[in-house]
């Protein structure tokens, strides 16, 4: 009885680890992306599922319009979506001309303007809802 009751135990922990998401940062990796840029193409899209986000733009030649879809479903069919203050990075170094990066679906901020030739950070905390900018930094060199 007492292994059938073992048993039974090691299989409900398996089945009830199976239905949780991944495992998210501190206790997991960081999801690190680089998407795809694409040449003189303005909308920029990328998924966030992580409780820290960083998303390397590269060198941009055109003004981005950027989409974050919050959330997608795991192999086990549920919604992996980041914890309320999750954080998302993106990165950006501008070509030679002035660019701007807008929020669109999914982001909350003010459009940034970079200055050419530089680069710049921009942070977001997750509220549950959407990602709410919450500061910019240019680097100074």
């Amino acid at each position: 009885m007492k292994k059938l009751f073992s048993i039974l135990a090691i299989c409900a922990l398996t089945l009830s680890a199976s239905a949780q998401s991944t495992v998210k940062w501190p206790y997991g990796k960081a999801d690190f992306q680089t998407p795809t840029v694409t040449t003189k193409v303005t909308a920029q899209t990328f998924t966030v599922t992580n409780n820290f986000t960083y998303v390397d733009l590269g060198t941009i030649d055109t003004n981005k319009v950027m989409t974050a879809t919050i959330g997608k479903a795991n192999i086990y069919g549920t919604t992996v979506k980041p914890d309320k203050g999750a954080i998302l990075v993106v990165h950006a170094i501008c070509d030679g001309t002035a660019r701007t990066i807008a929020s669109s679906t999914g982001l909350s901020c003010s459009t940034v303007t970079l200055t050419a030739s530089k680069e710049q950070t921009i942070t977001y905390v997750y509220n549950g809802t959407a990602l709410i900018g919450i500061s910019t930094v240019k680097a100074t060199q």
